[in-house]
């Protein structure tokens, strides 16, 4: 899994904000939900996984397959 945001976005809303975190704190600008950064991390990192994602970020394949 690829950690990139996954301290900045919250778990309880999905809302991603760089001011959702200050150092170990975390607290949600939209929801006001308040954690641990690094468990509000790994929850994020959990539900990627769950989800069967490699992280938040959507990067263009470089490499297109054609079937024909």
């Amino acid at each position: 899994m690829h950690p990139w945001k996954t301290s900045q976005r919250c778990h309880a809303c999905g809302k991603w904000d760089k001011r959702n975190r200050r150092g170990d704190r975390f607290l949600c600008v939209n929801c006001g939900h308040a954690d641990h950064a690094d468990l509000n991390a790994s929850k994020n990192l959990e539900f990627l996984g769950l989800a069967g994602m490699y992280g938040f970020r959507l990067r263009p394949s470089s490499k297109r397959q054609s079937f024909g």
